[in-house]
């Protein structure tokens, strides 16, 4: 297995969404042993799923939430739910189990797989918006990072919600060391948050967890970013509109 190969099966080797099959896992896994810029590549994308893991976390819970939900789980035990709630189950289960029996696992189209990579990189912000649209997410990309710098995009499972993931690469300059930036983009119609929110998190390693609220309304964009600033993937303030 070549680098390129190996960039590409990482975004379906992330903990807890294992998309690979056995060969492809090993392969991957002596590869990352023996190629320290793939491994630390993928330490990387390890270490930007933790960051934003913890700084989601660090959103205030509900008042009396634990105190609600112990009341919901009192009212499920009384003996007059019971039979309902077991048949419900029971029902549940045999469908689960038949979903399974009958299910089979789609192949993985590589070539499909490199094609839609190749189209994501650089695109236009219009492109990227129209994208999560055909896939249910009606989604407002950040206005202030320039997407010459956009490599991929994709829907983030985040707080049992999909969200839009953007990730922005900057190579490098006689400025800027390179850099890159995974932005989560969160939406108020199935996610809530403070309005006290920090300005920005220090992470694991060189990362931070930047809060951009207020950018447009109704949205609010989480940043994990190497190289200690985002200036390298934004906008200049006198370019944008």
């Amino acid at each position: 297995m070549d680098c390129h190969d190996a960039r590409l099966l990482l975004a379906f080797a992330r903990p807890g969404r294992m998309e690979l099959a056995a060969a492809d896992v090993q392969a991957l896994q002596q590869h990352l042993e023996t190629c320290p810029d793939c491994a630390a590549l993928a330490a990387h994308e390890r270490q930007c799923d933790a960051a934003i893991a913890r700084a989601m976390h660090a959103v205030p819970v509900p008042m009396n939430l634990q105190s609600r939900l112990l009341a919901r789980l009192a009212e499920a035990r009384r003996p007059r739910l019971w039979p309902y709630v077991a048949a419900a189950a029971a029902l549940l289960l045999a469908v689960g189990l038949g979903g399974w029996w009958w299910s089979q696992k789609p192949w993985f189209d590589s070539e499909a797989f490199v094609s839609r990579v190749e189209r994501q990189a650089g695109a236009r912000r219009e492109f990227v918006e129209s994208w999560f649209a055909e896939q249910g997410l009606a989604v407002t990309a950040p206005p202030r990072f320039d997407f010459a710098n956009l490599e991929s995009f994709d829907i983030a499972r985040l707080q049992d919600q999909d969200v839009a993931k953007l990730t922005f690469h900057h190579r490098g300059d006689d400025r800027w060391s390179a850099a890159v930036a995974h932005v989560y983009v969160l939406s108020d119609q199935n996610l809530r948050w403070s309005g006290e929110l920090p300005q920005s998190i220090p992470a694991s390693g060189d990362h931070t967890v930047a809060f951009m609220p207020g950018e447009v309304t109704g949205f609010l964009y989480v940043a994990v970013y190497t190289g200690g600033s985002l200036d390298p993937f934004l906008i200049p303030r006198n370019q944008t509109n």
